[in-house]
């Protein structure tokens, strides 16, 4: 999330630059709690996969949030 920052410096857009930055903490927050939560457990192939799908819905949602939080656009066309 640092690169958008820095274009949404260069370009003045101060609500963007918000957005972004308020993105990259939650998205570091999220990613602290999933290594000290799931590090200590022993996870089979089953489980693995699982939680692999689990976590490719976490980053969309995650790449989502700066667009939901600069506002503009529905749901659907942010997170599709």
């Amino acid at each position: 999330m640092l690169t958008p920052i820095i274009v949404a410096i260069i370009y003045s857009e101060p609500k963007f630059i918000f957005s972004f930055f308020f993105s990259g903490i939650v998205s570091i927050i999220v990613g602290i709690v999933f290594i000290k939560v799931f590090k200590k457990y022993k996870m089979s192939l089953k489980v693995a996969m699982i939680f692999s799908t689990f976590i490719w819905l976490v980053a969309s949602l995650l790449g989502s949030l700066p667009f939901f939080i600069s506002g503009g656009i529905n749901f659907y066309k942010f997170f599709f």
